[in-house]
Formats: structure tokens, C-alpha cells, sequence
């Protein structure tokens, strides 16, 4: 992801670094079903973020 981001608009490149902290944080220090839900959310929204990057990319 971090990777990926390197060429991003500005407002792209924050907008995934904090999907990315979200994530981090609810699959490393959370645990609970609401934090699960975060980073399920935020994976989800990291992986259109992606795809928004090949489509403008290529």
C-alpha cells in the first residue's frame, strides 16, 4: 500500500495512510468485534483506493 502511494495526489496519499493506521491499529492492538469491523472497513476502502490508483496508473 505504502508503495502504491508514492505517486498519489496529496489528498489520495493521506486518505491511505489513514486507512492503513486504522487498520493497523484495529488488527494489532484491538480485538474486539467493533475494531474487527474497522479493519475490515478500512481494508475494504484500502482496496478501492488501489484500484483507483491502476485505473488512473494505467
Amino acid at each position: 500500500m505504502k508503495r502504491r502511494l508514492a505517486g498519489a495526489p496529496q489528498d489520495v496519499s493521506t486518505a491511505g495512510h489513514a486507512l492503513y493506521a486504522k487498520r493497523n491499529i484495529a488488527v494489532h492492538e484491538g480485538g474486539t468485534r467493533v475494531e474487527q469491523q474497522d479493519a475490515l472497513e478500512a481494508i475494504r476502502a484500502m482496496k478501492r483506493l488501489l484500484d483507483y490508483l491502476e485505473l488512473k496508473g494505467g
